[in-house]
């Protein structure tokens, strides 16, 4: 099986070093705080700075464990976020995270993104079910994504942290194999 990145909406690719000024741009929005999903000793609230988003590009490149691309929208070859696939010590339990720029949410780029990821994952490897990283009760937004794309809220740790001065609990989702193969355009989803 031949296997592309890419369908009509998006294509996925490695961040190059000249990505640094829109990945800095977005990292930054206020409306991603506490959800930019970053390797662990990057703050996921705290101002970046090109030499950190650098680092961070750096950091993403050098992973072995899974990978980190970028999301590209097609045709007009812009940075619209980022996604992050990673098998730690289990390819059969990958987790993804997906990252999209607020002025280009809500128009199917995270939809088409998570698609091939999981088609992927699925098709490619010998993964058996696909977790999300785990999504703060706060963000609604991203467990309506999760839900819509068949997904299953699955397990929660409960005063997981604090959000505008609030405790918030934290949620855990993933899909099975069966589960992504049974819905509508699984097995024969963009990539394939």
């Amino acid at each position: 099986m031949v296997f592309s990145f890419l369908d009509e909406k998006v294509k996925l690719r490695p961040f190059e070093a000249q990505d640094a000024p829109h990945l800095e741009q977005y990292l930054n929005h206020p409306a991603i705080s506490g959800r930019r999903y970053l390797p662990w000793k990057y703050p996921e609230t705290a101002p970046l700075s090109m030499e950190v988003v650098n680092q961070i590009i750096n950091d993403w490149q050098a992973f072995e464990q899974g990978f980190h691309l970028a999301v590209i929208s097609s045709p007009a070859d812009r940075i619209v976020g980022h996604v992050n696939v990673d098998w730690g010590w289990d390819a059969h339990c990958p987790s993804v995270s997906l990252v999209i720029s607020p002025e280009y949410q809500r128009q199917r780029f995270g939809s088409s993104t998570l698609n091939i990821v999981l088609h992927y994952l699925f098709s490619e490897t010998p993964a058996h079910t696909v977790g999300s990283e785990w999504v703060a009760d706060w963000n609604e937004p991203a467990k309506r994504f999760l839900l819509k794309n068949g997904f299953t809220l699955n397990g929660t740790i409960r005063w997981a942290g604090m959000h505008g001065g609030k405790p918030f609990d934290m949620h855990a989702a993933d899909i099975l194999r069966r589960e992504w193969q049974t819905r509508p355009g699984g097995e024969h989803a963009a990539g394939g």
